[in-house]
């Protein structure tokens, strides 16, 4: 091997070592991204299920216009990203996703109409 070819052979080992090195953080930033709207999609989820609860009548099984007594649906409390917990009071409702890859927290509250407002990014989801 010439003195020309090895000096290209190693200029190839250096980009190629830096192009696979910027993939994996590409593909690491769309994970991330990914899991937050997993996230945020599920808490739109949820939101829309406490809104048919707050507006059932109680005799129904419902709220009778408070969200006191909903609890989330199962297949929403554990999602890819991570579990979903809720805190829940009258007229809102607080819910906080914890990334199951240690990204970080989202937490968004659910008003008195079931919409989604206050959303938090914390960690690095930010």
């Amino acid at each position: 091997m010439s003195e020309h070819q090895a000096i290209l052979f190693i200029i190839s080992v250096i980009v190629i070592t830096l192009l696979i090195w910027v993939g994996f953080g590409m593909f690491m930033d769309a994970h991330r991204s990914s899991q937050r709207d997993d996230f945020l999609s599920a808490m739109n989820d949820i939101g829309a299920s406490a809104a048919g609860f707050r507006a059932r009548p109680k005799v129904l099984g419902g709220g009778g216009g408070e969200y006191i007594g909903f609890s989330i649906p199962r297949p929403l409390t554990v999602i890819d990203a991570g579990p979903i917990f809720a805190v829940v009071e009258p007229k809102r409702i607080i819910l906080v996703g914890h990334s199951n890859r240690g990204y970080g927290t989202v937490s968004a509250v659910v008003n008195h109409a079931g919409t989604i407002e206050d959303i938090r990014l914390e960690g690095e989801f930010q």
